[in-house]
């Protein structure tokens, strides 16, 4: 492999950063997708999908209403969980617009009796 510099420091190196570049790198990415969420919440995120019948229970402006992702109505960054009691399926653009704000009111998932 032909050597190239360090897309930080410049030293030649074999991959694009450098061992000490490296290093410090991947302290400061972004967690991944399974680092933040954990193993399980695919499989979370499948059942609350399918229990919603796969529709966007967001419906906010430009809602596709296929719903792919699992929103948390608490959002995580204000101490919501990863359950599928605070969890509704939503489409992308619904789920992305939202952000971590509390719009839209929580969404009854439990049948009634």
């Amino acid at each position: 492999m032909a050597l190239r510099t360090c897309l930080d420091c410049g030293q030649l190196t074999n991959t694009t950063r450098c061992p000490d570049c490296r290093a410090t790198h991947d302290t400061l990415r972004r967690p991944s997708f399974r680092d933040r969420y954990g193993p399980g919440f695919d499989t979370i995120r499948e059942q609350v999908l399918e229990r919603d019948g796969r529709v966007c229970q967001l419906q906010l402006g430009g809602c596709t209403g296929v719903a792919t992702t699992a929103d948390h109505v608490i959002p995580r960054s204000q101490g919501g969980r990863h359950t599928p009691d605070n969890l509704r399926a939503a489409c992308q653009h619904c789920n992305t617009s939202r952000g971590d704000g509390l719009r839209g009111e929580p969404i009854d998932t439990q049948p009634t009796t």
